[in-house]
């Protein structure tokens, strides 16, 4: 189980190189790991899914991360415990995180510090963000559409 893992995550890790790039450069990679199913524990009882853990390693790749594996160790029970290091300009953090394994593949993981959930806190207030100033310009566009008649 471990090498096997291991292998597939190191694969995936490498092309997270600190240049910035397009996800269809990892995509195989990143399916060949990650179960369809994968659940992301964020703590509070909530979870994020496949997709949404997908769109967060797209944004990762196309700002130039580079992602690194620490650690890598199977604990038995179809898990491997692993610690990583993610550094962008937005993200400086270690990982450390428990993952377990099904069908050869990640189909959970459960984050030992709060490395992912800043992650996707950060990345979602952004998007609000993105929201919010897109809804103010469309209403400061319509208030000048409408002092201009």
């Amino acid at each position: 189980l471990s090498s096997q893992i291991k292998a597939k995550f190191r694969a995936y890790m490498t092309v997270s190189d600190g240049n910035p790039k397009d996800f269809s450069v990892m995509e195989h990679a990143f399916e060949d790991l990650f179960h369809p199913d994968l659940q992301v524990d964020m703590g509070d009882g909530k979870t994020i899914e496949f997709h949404v853990f997908r769109e967060g390693v797209k944004d990762l790749v196309q700002l130039g991360t580079k992602a690194e594996v620490l650690s890598f160790r199977d604990i038995g029970d179809n898990q491997v415990e692993y610690t990583s290091k993610v550094k962008n300009p937005k993200v400086d953090t270690f990982g450390h995180s428990i993952a377990t394994v099904k069908d050869g593949k990640i189909c959970h993981i459960a984050p030992k510090n709060d490395a992912v959930k800043n992650f996707y806190e950060s990345r979602e207030s952004t998007e609000k963000e993105q929201v919010k100033g897109s809804a103010e310009e469309k209403v400061m566009s319509r208030g000048a559409e409408a002092g201009a008649h």
